[in-house]
Order: structure tokens, then C-alpha cells, then sequence
């Protein structure tokens, strides 16, 4: 279990140098960069908004948070165009390919401020770069109007229109501006013929890792208790970054054999989140270490097997509040940009993840699990762990 085989430190340096946006050329080069409202994986500006970009353009020093060894983060100031002299920290990776390449914007400045104003508005960059794409194509295919959006001409790589539609949806004065602060799935709800191009998991903007071309993300995103998530599992370390699990190599487009290793990553990953640690100090911090701090905070010995169980009771436990509240197999779907159309460029150009794909995962992921087919803990399984006293929903 756990089995992750990494060279201790190598991706430690890399954030300590570089933060997240080191990931920009890697997702560009293997068609996972989302572009133009994840319609391609690639994306021909990418260098300009990757960290030597941004070392150049914006950075001024490392910063790290209290007492971090890794200190990935970094801060600096926008230095040209008419946004000189605004502050910014580092444009994390998610952000600026969300708010960036997503919107077809290779302007490093523009998407820094864009992503300063999210901060300062109280919005989510990730989201609000997913639902500004979701609205410029919709504005593209003729499904709302430029006088919707009160004369917007909002359009893919136009800084300008993106920071006002952010200013826009912030204020929530006009109404379709407003429906989008909702999200993409309510408008998508709201505005006929965008479901197609809507880019949502259970109701969460996706995060920036196209999985058309890497089916083990596309079961970590579709299982994700939140909706898609990146930060539940992370299997494009393994089937994609030539990472090996449990010393076997996994193949990249293969659908079968990817459940254990998404189940593998998200009990490991559910036990450490209840720990209060960093993400990135899983990559510094081994698993025995882990299990030291964790066996002298308590006062008794804590093994591996102990941690992945406990993980393992989490996702069960989160699994039930799911079900109860209504989310059953239907929910562990791609959107249909994932599904129905086929990655244009990068290395797995002309993959796409089917229904017939998704089922044969889900059923796999299942079993892996111990749960029935409309994904519902078995009792069996809630005894295994402990959890008897807890209920199985008898119909979703």
C-alpha cells in the first residue's frame, strides 16, 4: 500500500525553486495544459507564464510559510503594462492556467492582476477562470450576447474583457454576470445548449489537469468527493511522470488496473489531510517520518497499515454523507468535453475517455472498494473498518 517511489528531495527543490508553476511545461508538453475551455491541451504561449517567466517578470523573493523548509511560494511586483507597481505573490500553477491558458491568454501581467483581483474580491481563481471560459465560448457559439453581458465583448486571449467580467461577476449588477458567480453548472442549467461545453464535476469547476488523455486522473477527478478534484489523488505522477506504484510502471492510456492505484492514493492522501500538513510535504517528509511524529503525538505505535486505514475510513465515511445526500453512480461522470470529444493535440492526441471507459473504471473502482454497484459501502466493508454503527443509505 503507499507504494510511491519517488527520488527523496527532487520535487522539494523543484518548488523550493520554482513553485507550482514548474508544472506549465510538463502539462503543455503532454497535453494535460487546458486551453481555450479545455478544447485543447496545449497551449502555444505557455512560456510565457511558467516560473522563468515569472521569475523574471514578477518575482522578488521567496516566501514560506511559518517555519516551511520548502518555501515554494514567492512574492514580487507587476512591473510593466498599466497594471505597474500592483503587488503580487506567485501565480500558483492552477491559477494561471485557469485564469491563463484556459482563456487563451499568454499575457503574464494580465492574468497576475486577474488573479489579484479574485484574491482581493474574495473569489476563487480556479473557478472563476473555469466559468470565464465556460461564458466565452458561450458567447462564441451565439448562446448569450454581448448585450447579456451589458456590452461586453468578452473574447479568448483579451485581458481586458476577462478583468472586467471579473469585476462583473464580484458586483453581481448584471444578471447574467450574477448567474455566473453561481458557478458553471447553474448556468449551464439556465443558458440552453451549453451543457456540451460545460466544464464541471458534481458542480466544481475542473481543476487544471485535462484528462482526456490520462484515464487514472479521470477516475480520480469523476470519484473525488467534492467534485473534481486534483488534490484527492494525483495519479498523472505515475501514468504520465514515468513515477513508479508499488514497482510496477503504468501504462498511460490503459482504463483497466487504474482503480487501485486511485483508491491506493486517495486512503494515503485522506489520512495525511487529517494530519494538518502541507500537500507539497509529502514530497519532503517519507512515510516514516510520518509515522514517528504521528506515534509519539499519540503515544502509542502507528504503522502504515494503520494509516492507510485510517484513510480508508474517511473516504467511507464521507462516501456515506454522500449518498445520503442524494449522489449516487450518475455523479462519478466527466463532463462531456472529457467524454464526447477527443484530445486535439499533445502526445495522446485523438484519445478521449468513453461512457464504455467510465464504466469499465467505475465497476473496477468498486470492487477495489467494497462497495455495490451504484457506489454505497457495503455492511461488510463498514465492519472490516469499524464502522458498523453507521447506516447504508437503502435507495439514492
Amino acid at each position: 500500500m503507499g507504494g510511491h517511489n519517488r527520488q527523496k528531495n527532487s520535487y522539494t527543490q523543484d518548488y523550493r525553486d520554482n513553485g507550482t508553476p514548474s508544472s506549465v511545461p510538463f502539462a503543455n508538453e503532454e497535453g494535460l495544459l487546458p486551453a481555450f475551455n479545455y478544447r485543447q491541451g496545449s497551449f502555444e504561449k505557455a512560456d510565457r507564464l511558467d516560473a522563468d517567466s515569472q521569475r523574471k517578470r514578477l518575482w522578488l523573493r521567496d516566501l514560506a510559510c511559518a517555519g516551511c523548509p520548502i518555501r515554494c511560494s514567492k512574492v514580487g511586483v507587476i512591473r510593466k503594462t498599466k497594471y505597474a507597481h500592483v503587488t503580487t505573490d506567485i501565480v500558483e500553477y492552477e491559477s494561471v492556467a485557469l485564469m491563463g491558458s484556459n482563456l487563451g491568454l499568454g499575457d503574464l501581467e494580465g492574468v497576475a492582476y486577474a488573479v489579484r483581483l479574485c484574491d482581493e474580491l474574495g473569489m476563487d481563481s480556479m473557478s472563476t477562470g473555469g466559468v470565464i471560459g465556460f461564458a466565452t465560448e458561450a458567447l462564441e457559439k451565439g448562446a448569450i450576447t454581448t448585450s447579456d453581458l451589458g456590452g461586453l465583448d468578452l473574447k479568448f486571449g483579451d485581458r481586458s474583457s476577462v478583468i472586467e467580467l471579473v469585476k462583473m461577476i464580484a458586483s453581481r449588477e448584471n444578471p447574467l454576470a450574477r448567474l455566473l458567480g453561481e458557478g458553471v453548472k447553474r448556468a449551464s442549467e439556465q443558458i440552453p445548449g451549453t451543457e456540451e461545453y460545460a466544464v464541471h464535476i458534481k458542480g466544481l469547476e475542473s481543476p487544471a489537469w485535462g484528462p482526456s488523455g490520462a484515464p487514472g486522473m479521470g477516475l480520480a477527478l469523476m470519484t473525488a468527493d467534492r467534485g473534481g478534484c486534483h488534490q484527492r489523488a494525483f495519479p498523472i505522477l505515475y501514468q504520465v511522470g514515468g513515477e513508479l506504484w508499488e514497482d510496477r510502471e503504468i501504462k498511460r492510456l490503459e482504463t483497466r488496473g487504474k482503480a487501485e492505484l486511485v483508491t491506493d492514493l486517495q486512503n494515503y492522501l485522506a489520512a495525511l489531510d487529517t494530519l494538518v500538513k502541507c500537500d507539497f510535504a509529502q514530497y519532503d517528509i517519507t512515510k516514516k517520518t510520518y509515522l514517528e511524529m504521528l506515534s509519539s503525538a499519540i503515544g502509542r505505535e502507528y504503522s502504515l497499515d494503520d494509516l492507510m486505514r485510517l484513510g480508508e475510513r474517511v473516504w467511507n465515511m464521507v462516501r456515506l454523507f454522500n449518498v445520503r445526500e442524494g449522489f449516487s453512480r450518475k455523479d462519478h461522470h466527466l463532463p462531456p468535453r472529457f467524454v464526447k470529444e477527443s484530445l486535439p493535440d499533445g502526445p495522446a492526441a485523438g484519445h478521449r475517455i468513453t461512457e464504455e471507459d467510465m464504466e469499465v473504471m467505475l465497476d473496477e473502482y468498486y470492487k477495489v472498494r467494497g462497495w455495490d454497484g451504484q457506489g454505497r459501502p457495503s455492511q461488510r466493508k463498514l465492519e472490516e473498518l469499524g464502522l458498523e454503527r453507521l447506516q447504508v443509505p437503502l435507495k439514492t
